[in-house]
């Protein structure tokens, strides 16, 4: 079972987390976001996106109105390199753990190669496979707005948690960075798990 402890440090916020994730066995870091927070200032507020920068475990972010559900559906949101594969290992074994379905969301830019898409899709989930994870489903997302599909499929689609993989030259931090930055999700009510591209992880 998880321990739970009070620690206080002097710095900040990242310089913190960082610091305990190089002492001790940390599975996982959990956050909440700011009153009222689209996932443009959940993901690029200044602590948390600290965070997630420095963190090489998962980061778990919890927008204020989240309604805290049994997590039957996980939502991984890809543009299949292999970043994404590790994190879908990843959640493949926790989902071994809780049992939840894992849906894999293909993103495609606007003027992408159709045909690219599909060949890369069928190669991820050739290497998706060997996982044996017996419940996951794909699908693609097209568009110029990305992010208020990926948003609007969530919700049709019942997703309890929003995941991505992140790093320094990841598709998502380019988007993030990019003019769709200020529409993000406009209004995300699901928690996000950000995982980090250099993932380490603790006895899971």
């Amino acid at each position: 079972m998880p321990s739970v402890e009070w620690r206080h440090e002097d710095g900040s916020l990242a310089d913190c987390v960082r610091l305990q994730l190089h002492h001790k066995d940390i599975e996982l870091v959990v956050m909440g976001s700011r009153t009222g927070s689209k996932l443009d200032r959940l993901l690029l507020g200044s602590d948390t996106r600290a965070v997630i920068n420095h963190s090489n475990r998962p980061v778990l972010v919890f927008p204020e109105r989240t309604k805290i559900s049994p997590l039957k559906k996980v939502t991984f949101a890809s543009d299949l390199n292999d970043g994404d594969l590790r994190a879908v290992h990843y959640l493949t074994r926790i989902g071994r753990l809780i049992g939840f379905e894992l849906e894999i969301i293909h993103v495609v830019l606007y003027g992408s190669q159709e045909d690219d898409a599909a060949s890369r899709q069928e190669e991820f989930k050739k290497q998706v496979d060997k996982f044996r994870y017996p419940n996951i489903n794909y699908h693609n997302i097209y568009g110029r707005d990305i992010t208020e599909r990926l948003s609007r499929h969530c919700q049709e689609n019942n997703s309890d948690l929003l995941a991505l993989c992140h790093d320094q030259h990841s598709f998502w931090n380019r988007l993030f960075k990019g003019s769709q930055s200020v529409k993000l999700l406009k209004k995300q009510e699901l928690p996000v798990l950000v995982i980090p591209a250099n993932l380490e992880t603790g006895g899971l």
